[in-house]
């Protein structure tokens, strides 16, 4: 039931693996929701209070995950401060080119969220050949970061991490159609093996930043929706959008930036709210 081959010995996580690996803490989420009982909120808690030291391991994509839900859903923002000060303690970024390593030897050998048996391993490659292991924050980790901060470069970061995973992905391995929660796949690295849940290096960042998407009763609910200037629901190919949503007293925030040559027309709408017409000049940038 709990995937013994993928557990380590005396891992002081499993218990809450366990949880994230089967969405119980989204499950709290939307049982609080339904009754505002504030008990979910307590056990949602248990949940996410120690994930906050795990936030700056490369494979806790599920753990920021978490706290980023957590954060939405209860309103909760007692973990920010001591959530950025973990991931902004990350190695800085920088352009030295990654590799994907698949071990002859599957076996689960470190303890902590987001591991597997059969998962890739990343490194930084070295021109004689050797690598040494990618310290880079999960694209989960730095969009929790942006959400907390604002800070565009947590953003921009995941968005390039996510990018440069999914294209070597794309390049070397399988589909995984054979097996979904395998953990060296092309689904495995956009969406996560089978103990992240859905969290991903593709998945963990991009719905969340340009839409602002979360799980709600099992499927995913956009924070913002938008449409181009013909009416059809789609981000529209020249914009980037990104989406800060509203914890607590943070008010929601919808940044636009027009990467285009032209001008460009757009109508986007917040929740059940009204339709918002907008016209960006070409290199402009607006905050809603």
């Amino acid at each position: 039931m709990c995937a013994l081959g993928h557990k380590v010995s005396n891992d002081p996580l499993g218990g809450i693996e366990n949880h994230l690996a089967s969405g119980a803490l989204m499950a709290y989420g939307d049982l609080f929701e339904a009754s505002g009982d504030r008990v979910f909120q307590e056990a949602a808690r248990r949940i996410v209070e120690p994930l906050i030291d795990q936030l700056a391991d490369p494979f806790g994509d599920p753990a920021a995950v978490a706290v980023s839900h957590y954060r939405v859903v209860f309103g909760d923002s007692s973990y920010d401060e001591a959530a950025l000060r973990v991931i902004e303690a990350a190695p800085a970024e920088n352009d030295a080119p990654w590799v994907i390593m698949d071990p002859e030897q599957h076996k689960r050998r470190e303890p902590g969220i987001g591991k597997r048996a059969d998962m890739l391993y990343w490194g930084e490659f070295g021109e004689d050949g050797s690598a040494r292991p990618l310290r880079e924050p999960s694209t989960a980790a730095s969009t929790l970061a942006f959400q907390i901060s604002g800070d565009v470069r947590h953003a921009r970061r995941a968005l390039r991490g996510g990018a440069r995973k999914f294209a070597m992905a794309l390049r070397i391995l399988r589909g995984g159609r054979e097996h979904a929660d395998m953990g060296g796949a092309i689904c495995s690295v956009a969406a996560g093996h089978g103990r992240n849940w859905g969290a991903g290096a593709v998945t963990g960042c991009y719905g969340s930043l340009l839409l602002g998407c979360r799980e709600a009763k099992g499927e995913l609910v956009p924070t913002v929706r938008l449409h181009d200037a013909d009416g059809n629901a789609r981000v529209p190919e020249e914009i980037l959008p990104l989406v800060r949503p509203a914890v607590g007293t943070q008010a929601a925030e919808l940044l636009l930036y027009n990467g285009g040559q032209e001008d460009v027309q757009l109508t986007w709408r917040s929740g059940e709210g009204d339709d918002r017409k907008e016209s960006l000049a070409a290199g402009e940038v607006v905050l809603r």
